[in-house]
């Protein structure tokens, strides 16, 4: 079906309102957001129609003229456009992380293009992760500057319905080094995504916008996560990753292979085999050793600055045996059982010389 210009349409999935300002082909146009002062290429598939009767032929002989366009709602040119979104930079929004659509032929997303945009007036340290039903996605780090944007990585359509999960963190970067480390989880819902179309600084259309980091000025620090993945990441930011990334230097292969390091190693048995139930008692405390000092040794090789080691609770036979390894060993400084508010004593923690 061909919609005329001027006919008042909503977004299928945000609900937001427009008017058709041109009719690219018969499967697309070009609608002018009022909220969003801007035009946006849609899907025809992708609109409905606000008010049916502004089609012609709806009733017969009666054919509506396309209404006038207010004058505070005239689409911007191209170059007020840009101005607005230098504008935008220049106040700063913060670091953000947008979705971009790549349309496949029928004008309907097929994926997107994952992005990280620094919308502040501060260089900045960032790793960031994106899971999908909790297996990782695809995992970044490094500097990003004042004003740029950082391709992640792709995100499918159908993805979505699996609610993706971000974890991300941020350094400031000051003339004393970095600033105060600030983390961010973030869940993403379907219904709430669709909703988040908006214009996006630097790339001069709207994506699916998501700002993560707001206040770097203020220099916030979360408390520890409950989760230790995250709680150890936390403690763990490597000193010669921030150096290099700081300094703007190559990120050699040693370096690059310490920041993809987890400083978190679970020594249950199931997370090490996919069939436990053959081996013996002998043989997985044998292949949980084996594991515990293979890991070690690249620790110490890559120089981290701690690693936590999930043994759980049992009899403690697991632990003691680990215990009596790392009393051998002399580039650890000294490790500790402590509590954990979500595993107890189940983890021990390891520092290193």
């Amino acid at each position: 079906m061909l919609i005329p210009i001027g006919t008042r349409v909503k977004f299928r999935h945000s609900q937001e309102e427009g008017v058709i300002t041109e009719v690219i082909d018969d499967r697309m146009v070009s609608v002018y957001v009022a909220a969003w002062d801007m035009d946006i290429p849609v899907g025809i598939d992708d609109l409905l129609i606000a008010d049916p009767s502004q089609i012609p032929g709806y009733k017969a002989g009666k054919k509506k003229q396309p209404p006038a366009a207010e004058p505070s709602k005239t689409p911007p040119t191209t170059q007020e456009h840009g101005k607005g979104l230098r504008k935008a930079a220049a106040e700063g929004s913060g670091i953000l992380l947008a979705f971009d659509p790549i349309l496949k032929s029928d004008a309907t997303p097929e994926k997107f293009r994952v992005l990280l945009l620094n919308d502040t007036p501060f260089d900045v340290i960032f790793n960031l992760e994106l899971f999908v039903l909790d297996a990782k996605r695809f995992s970044k780090n490094g500097k990003l500057s004042s004003g740029n944007w950082i391709d992640l990585g792709m995100l499918l359509f159908d993805e979505l319905n699996d609610f993706p999960a971000v974890e991300a963190e941020c350094w400031r970067i000051t003339t004393d080094g970095t600033g105060g480390k600030q983390v961010k989880d973030l869940r993403i819902k379907p219904k709430v995504f669709f909703g988040r179309l908006q214009p996006t600084p630097f790339l001069g259309r709207p994506t699916h916008l998501f700002p993560l980091f707001e206040n770097l000025q203020g220099l916030r620090q979360e408390g520890p996560k409950e989760d230790l993945r995250a709680y150890t990441k936390e403690k763990t930011p490597h000193p010669a990753i921030l150096k290099a990334i700081a300094d703007d230097k190559e990120i050699t292969h040693e370096v690059r292979e310490a920041a993809e390091f987890l400083p978190e190693l679970d020594l249950h048995i199931e997370k090490l085999v996919n069939d436990p139930a053959h081996l013996s008692n002998a043989q997985i405390a044998q292949l949980q050793l084996k594991v515990f000092e293979d890991y070690m040794d690249k620790a110490i090789r890559l120089g981290l600055e701690r690693v936590f080691i999930i043994h759980g609770l049992g009899k403690g036979r697991l632990k003691d045996m680990i215990a009596s390894r790392l009393i051998r060993m002399p580039e650890v400084l000294t490790f500790k059982n402590e509590f954990h508010p979500k595993y107890g004593h189940g983890a021990t923690e390891v520092i290193f010389i």
